[in-house]
């Protein structure tokens, strides 16, 4: 669970261009053996999650400008990661990309001469990319009416 923390707001970090040596708040929401397991380890995430001050709490609700990051019930709030306006044009434009592509594997699924000549593996592997896709789509639709 600890490394999935530290692991989980270093990605954040990066997903988010975060400023190259720049400390970010951290709010850890934890309970029993997990939040005993934090508050023993809080100088190694301060260190390798450059994540300064940490709060604990017991509950907390993130702001537009928060990273979430989840590890099993554990839940880690990166304070004044997300810049607004560049993640709404990010995911917007990830979005569109997502609509084009699953259009695009839609019709090329539904090309009957596609699906007779094009090998099985081939066939699967493009079924594989448009679920792949279709949920992504969703994880960016989510992201997108949180903002």
């Amino acid at each position: 669970m600890l490394q999935t923390v530290i692991s989980g707001i270093r990605e954040a970090r990066n997903v988010h261009s975060a400023v190259s040596g720049k400390r970010y708040a951290v709010t850890i929401v934890a309970s029993g053996d997990d939040r005993a397991t934090i508050e023993a380890n809080l100088d190694l995430i301060t260190a390798l999650a450059q994540a300064e001050p940490i709060t604990l709490a017991a509950s907390a609700t993130p702001s537009g400008s928060d990273a979430t990051v989840l590890a099993g019930n554990v839940q880690a709030l990166v304070h004044d990661l997300v810049d607004k306006d560049a993640e709404l044009i990010r995911l917007t434009r990830r979005k569109e990309q997502l609509v084009k592509g699953i259009a695009a594997a839609e019709g090329k699924l539904g090309n009957a001469n596609f699906a007779a000549r094009a090998p099985a593996e081939v066939v699967a592997a493009e079924k594989q990319r448009l679920a792949a896709m279709k949920d992504e789509l969703v994880t960016v639709t989510t992201a997108l009416e949180k903002l």
